[in-house]
Formats: C-alpha cells, sequence, structure tokens
C-alpha cells in the first residue's frame, strides 16, 4: 500500500517549532545501523498508512542523522558518559553532577532522603555521593538526570511515566543478572534505564507533530505505540551511540528482543537485557515464580545462560520491589 501524501505545507521545515525536544545528532547519514533503521522505517512507511504521517515526519531528521529527542542538558550528557566509563569515581561524578545546579539539588535531596541519610544532613554534592558510595551514586544519578530529561515528556506525560517505570524495573532486574558477570556487574541499572529509550525518541517526534500541526485527531495512540513497537530498538541503539555508549552496549540495545542476533552470542549484555526485560514485563502483569507454569519455563529458559534458577530469581524479584519502592521514593 503507498504512503498517504502530506497535505502541501505540511511537511517538516526549519522553522517548525520543537516544544520540549530538539534534533539531536545520533550518526554519520552513512551509518550501517542508521541505514537499516531507515530501511525499516520506510517500510512501516509503505505498509502500515496508519503510521505514515508520522514516520514521515520522522523521516527528513533521520536521513539528516538526527533524531526529536527530549532535550538533554550538556551536564547530563557528561554525566552519562561517566556511567560507562571504567574510570568514573566519586571526584569525577561529583564534578560533573555539580556543573548542573538542578541535578545537583536533585541529588544532594536524595542522600539526605530517609534511606541515605546520615547524622547531619549532606550540604554539598561530593559529601553527598561519599555517603551513598560509588555503586548506589552512579545508579542514583542516572535515575536522577534520566527521571527529569527524558523521561519527561508533556503530551504524553502517562506514558513517559509508564516508561519510566518499566526501565526502571528493568534496569534493577538488569543489575541483579548481572552482578556476577564482571566486568558487567555495575552496568546492569544503566542498560535497562536505556533500553527503552527509542520509544520515547516516537513519543518526543509524535508530540512535535501535534503540536507544531493541530492534528492530534489524525494521530491516533494506536499509531503511536504500534511505529513505537517496530521502531525502538534501532531508535534506541542510535541514542545509545550519540551518548558514547560502547558498542557492546549499543548492540544490546539493538537487539533486547532478539539477542541471538547479537554478532557475539556470548554477549552477556544482550542475553542479560533481554531476560530483565522480560522479567519486568511479567512481573508487572502479576507474575511470581510458580504462578503460571508457561511463563515459568520462558522465564527458567531466559535464565539458564547466566546461571540462575527460578529459587534464586524469586529471591530477586523481591529485592527488585524493595528497590523499585526506594527509587520511587526518591527519584
Amino acid at each position: 500500500m503507498g504512503q498517504e501524501k502530506e497535505p502541501e505545507g505540511e511537511a517538516r521545515g526549519e522553522g517548525d517549532p520543537v516544544p520540549e525536544s530538539g534534533d539531536t545528532r545520533v550518526a554519520d547519514p552513512k551509518d550501517p545501523l542508521l541505514t537499516a533503521t531507515l530501511a525499516l522505517l520506510r517500510e512501516r512507511i509503505e505498509r502500515y498508512p496508519e503510521e505514515a504521517r508520522l514516520l514521515a515526519w520522522m523521516q527528513p531528521g533521520l536521513e539528516r542523522g538526527e533524531l526529536c529527542l527530549p532535550v538533554v542538558r550538556g551536564a547530563v550528557m557528561r554525566v552519562l558518559e561517566l556511567m560507562h566509563s571504567d574510570e568514573v569515581d566519586l571526584g569525577s561524578l561529583s564534578l560533573a553532577v555539580e556543573a548542573d545546579p538542578s541535578l545537583a539539588t536533585k541529588v544532594v535531596g536524595v542522600a539526605n532522603s530517609a534511606f541515605f541519610r546520615g547524622s547531619e544532613a549532606a550540604l554539598a554534592v561530593r559529601p553527598a555521593l561519599l555517603r551513598m558510595g560509588l555503586r548506589e551514586s552512579r545508579a542514583v544519578v542516572a535515575a536522577v538526570a534520566l527521571r527529569s530529561t527524558v523521561f519527561s515528556l508533556p503530551g504524553f506525560t502517562e506514558r513517559a511515566e509508564a516508561l519510566w517505570r518499566h526501565s526502571a524495573l528493568t534496569g534493577l532486574a538488569c543489575q541483579a543478572l548481572l552482578e556476577d558477570h564482571s566486568p558487567w556487574d555495575d552496568s546492569g541499572f544503566l542498560l535497562g534505564l536505556v533500553h527503552d529509550v527509542g520509544r520515547l525518541v516516537v513519543l518526543a517526534s509524535a508530540a512535535e507533530l501535534r503540536e507544531g500541526r493541530g492534528r492530534a485527531a489524525r494521530l491516533s495512540d494506536e499509531a503511536v505505540e504500534s511505529a513505537m513497537e517496530a521502531l525502538h530498538a534501532e531508535l534506541g541503539a542510535l541514542v545509545a551511540h550519540a551518548w558514547g555508549f560502547p558498542k557492546v552496549v549499543v548492540e544490546a540495545v539493538r537487539d533486547h528482543h532478539r539477542p541471538e542476533a547479537s554478532r557475539d552470542l556470548d554477549n552477556v549484555l544482550a542475553f542479560g537485557l533481554y531476560a530483565a526485560d522480560t522479567i519486568a514485563n511479567l512481573h508487572e502483569r502479576g507474575w511470581r515464580p510458580g504462578s503460571c507454569p508457561e511463563n515459568d519455563a520462558l522465564v527458567r529458559d531466559l535464565l539458564e545462560p547466566l546461571g540462575i534458577d527460578l529459587p534464586r530469581c524469586e529471591k530477586l524479584l523481591a529485592g527488585i520491589e524493595g528497590g523499585f519502592a526506594a527509587l520511587a521514593s526518591l527519584v
């Protein structure tokens, strides 16, 4: 089926408003990942006319190697770069956080919450991070930085909130699943937190389209959800690449629904993220080990390569629930 043509004057142009979002350079236009993503987008424009208006709106930016994404401030970008650096320490992390007053205020507030509170209130970033320790600090800073930027999307507040919940649960699950798999034992939380960021790219584009052209009635929620489901893994990998994540992390985001497609079949990140994403999805639907034989078998197969059985998974779920409750009260 052919693409529904944009009425004249409706194509995205240089002067169009960009509410709460901006174009982010993600790749060279000839990058293989970008080329593959564009091919998938063009195929869906031809096959699914209900998505065509949104995808055609996104297409010119993608062809330039750009994406519409909720704005990530420069200081927050520096924080994200440090999250996956082997050289990160409390000193470098505190300097990066201090460069963004809004982020610094929130991080100090978290450190002074009942969960972390010591005998005296921390009044600055460095003592706040010292109180939490490096591992906790990395998780908290990443959560605060992303929660207040890419997961804040006017026009799709409820959907962004649901994505935040799922991403945080996936991050906690991924952290638990990878804790015995060095050198990735400190990477799981951030990986889970960003694995669905491609969905936010679609949401940001939909918000821009609706706001800029006032055509909400002509862009259904079903079309937005369908486009997100089809493109989020590839778009998320492009964002991870733009944020400077290592190649193995970019591939894990791209392949988190099909880890067997990873170029490295021993890529524990791809398999760990797939398992964490699946467990988080099932958990949100009420699954617990022993409650559904079909889901038990699915999870057992996913966890076997990671050396985890169902009884241990049940203990991990309890920890994940507690971790999310604490995180939700802090961030």
